[in-house]
């Protein structure tokens, strides 16, 4: 039986890493938005979905092979899961198909128990770890390159050579990722995509302290502060990324975000929500126009943003991403100039600062409704799937017009206020196992002094970090390579302590 299980695990394994390879380069998305519609269903079936019915098969077929007891804990899971069918179910029977996708929201996690019960140490070295590496290698001549998985791409193979039992070997793997990396595209992305490497790299710094002997650990910890203090002065600084300077523009987005409430205030009193007949799960991959000389901005061949926005905002953008699948600062990225392509856009540049003001303000103005929702329903197991998530305040400026108009509803772009939102009291308890979680493994690697595991642990951090911004844990694409990681992490830590009942 232990060789079927160990077969089960390599074919798990095998079928994950070519998906999530898929996942991380940029067609990623239009990959993950692949379905087949049968006649007799409402709504389609992702490849996702399917993967994750082929990966729960096999585990299944696993746990029987080897007997699994059931343990106490695992009543957890099964409330937890039961709970997420029941709101799926009930949310689908009230308002339909896009009840399933909330539900993704927390299904998904289940790439957590996937991963962690077919973890296997050999899969990270020998022929295997090397075979990931050339993976992760490649990815470097994906054009065009996607940017969110850079930081994390670094990490891996570094955490890859590291384990290699050949240390030659391990020191050329190293230093080829560390050279073949495009880093223009560290600074040239959104900000919440550099703002979660920046916060990886210091955790790492941070974290690599305790791994040293307190005798050689002061000189170590300057240096560290040093590298910190430079790394961030030339981020948000030197580097001329309007992305990273306008993180710091605090007194300007206060004062637009002032102004576009004493807007909506002014216009409130008159305003008469718009009823959408029809509302759709997602809306497929659409390309991006790019700016030409006093060009207005436009998000995408079917979508304008800022439509009809006042004119007491001194034309400020208000805008919003593509609803569904992608980051705010991601368009307005790909308008702008990349270090080392040889290419340059007409974009202005104060076009380009105030949009990205005007992302802020759209997410803020977005987070305060979905708030005032939660205050209103009073609901402890939190709001039904399905039920459109519309935002009055970015209705009444009319801002991502095209996008609520045409779906139904608009994306949250914060992960963790959607959880709590679709949750309630449980999708609290789910954003602090996630955490305690981390938390766990990091402590564990520590102590054990796992330099490889702590590189993975950062690499997590980027899209844990974007997920404050963004819709990073309801999408196929990002939330299937991040859980499955969490789940190789969390069963190795579990390994460790098993094996020296220290901790």
């Amino acid at each position: 039986m232990l060789s079927w299980a160990k077969s089960i695990d390599y074919a798990v394994v095998a079928v994950l890493s070519v998906f999530c390879l898929k996942y991380v380069t940029y067609s990623g998305r239009s990959f993950a938005e692949q379905f087949i519609k049968f006649s007799f269903l409402d709504f389609p079936i992702f490849v996702g979905e399917f993967l994750l019915a082929y990966c729960l098969l096999l585990c299944s077929v696993r746990v029987v092979l080897t007997r699994t007891q059931f343990k106490p804990w695992n009543w957890v899971l099964v409330i937890f899961y039961g709970f997420v069918f029941i709101k799926g179910v009930l949310g689908y029977a009230q308002y339909g198909p896009l009840a399933l996708r909330d539900a993704a929201l927390f299904y998904y996690s289940l790439f957590i128990l996937i991963g962690y019960s077919c973890y296997r140490p050999d899969f990270f070295r020998g022929w295997i770890a090397g075979f990931f590496y050339l993976a992760l290698f490649w990815l470097v001549f994906d054009k065009p390159y996607n940017d969110f998985w850079l930081v994390p791409r670094i990490l891996l193979g570094l955490a890859l050579a590291y384990n290699m039992s050949d240390r030659r070997l391990g020191v050329l793997m190293a230093a080829a990722v560390l050279i073949f990396t495009p880093y223009g595209s560290f600074i040239n992305t959104s900000r919440s995509f550099f703002l979660g490497g920046f916060i990886a790299i210091v955790f790492l710094l941070i974290s690599v302290l305790f791994l040293l002997k307190p005798a050689v650990r002061k000189p170590v910890i300057v240096c560290n502060i040093f590298l910190i203090v430079c790394l961030a002065a030339y981020i948000f600084n030197f580097s001329g990324s309007r992305p990273a300077q306008g993180l710091l523009a605090i007194g300007k987005m206060r004062s637009f975000f002032q102004e576009t409430k004493k807007e909506i205030e002014r216009k409130k009193k008159g305003f008469v929500p718009l009823t959408v007949n029809q509302v759709k799960i997602f809306s497929p991959n659409r390309k991006v126009v790019s700016l030409q000389n006093d060009q207005k901005p436009v998000a995408s061949s079917d979508a304008k943003i800022a439509e009809n926005h006042p004119k007491a905002l001194n034309n400020n953008i208000i805008t919003s991403p593509d609803a569904h699948f992608e980051d705010a600062d991601s368009e307005i990225k790909s308008r702008e100039p990349h270090a080392g392509n040889g290419t340059q856009t007409q974009t202005k540049p104060d076009i380009v600062t105030q949009m990205k003001l005007g992302n802020s303000i759209f997410r803020l103005l977005l987070w305060e409704d979905a708030i005032k929702d939660i205050g209103r329903h009073r609901n402890i197991f939190g709001i039904s799937f399905g039920k459109p998530f519309r935002s009055e305040n970015l209705e009444i400026i009319r801002s991502a017009v095209n996008e609520w108009k045409r779906d139904g509803w608009i994306a949250m772009h914060n992960s963790y206020l959607n959880i709590l939102y679709r949750g309630g009291i449980m999708g609290l308890i789910y954003i602090i196992a996630m955490i305690i979680g981390f938390g766990y493994m990091v402590r564990t690697f520590i102590v054990y002094r796992s330099l490889s595991c702590l590189l993975v642990c950062a690499s997590l951090l980027i899209p844990f970090v974007t997920a404050f911004f963004a819709v990073a844990l309801e999408v196929p694409y990002f939330a299937i390579p991040i859980w499955t990681l969490y789940g190789f992490l969390l069963r190795a830590a579990s390994d460790k302590w098993l094996q020296s009942k220290v901790i």
